[in-house]
């Protein structure tokens, strides 16, 4: 519950009912719903604050809200982007031989969530599992490429 206070200029002391609200020298104590009803149809303040309220105060303020980012997201192997992984380590500890039947093996144990796994790694998404399949093959064609480079 809210108390408000009427500013609308002409009921700023308004004495009576507004639907089933009674007000006193223009203030009342409102729920959300009833506070949204009376502020569409007229401007009122947090009797408290002083602050006007209701639904667009709200649409304001929600526009005004900053999203805070921990740490941006990175593919590959732990905090490393693939490009450097396969940049810093020797080709003989990477594992490039993954294939088809391997993958097909893989889907059929864990399912799509199990290939995504892989493809997030390697930064290839898919919504089928064939498609997934053929673009982690891919990717690990381009790595072998680049390594033997």
């Amino acid at each position: 519950m809210k108390k408000i206070r009427i500013v609308e200029p002409g009921f700023e002391g308004y004495n009576g009912y507004i639907g089933i609200t009674q007000f006193v020298d223009g203030v009342a104590e409102v729920d959300h719903i009833r506070l949204s009803q009376i502020a569409a149809a007229m401007r009122v303040e947090d009797a408290e604050t002083e602050r006007q309220v209701g639904p667009a105060m709200d649409l304001i303020d929600a526009h005004h809200v900053k999203a805070e980012v921990e740490a941006p997201l990175e593919r590959g192997h732990g905090d490393a982007p693939v490009e450097n992984v396969l940049a810093e380590e020797p080709a003989a500890e990477i594992k490039l031989t993954v294939t088809r039947e391997e993958l097909e093996g893989l889907a059929d144990k864990k399912g799509i969530a199990g290939l995504r796994e892989i493809g997030d790694q390697l930064g290839v998404k898919s919504n089928s599992i064939p498609g997934l399949i053929d673009k982690i093959v891919q990717a690990h064609e381009v790595a072998k490429a680049k390594i033997a480079q």
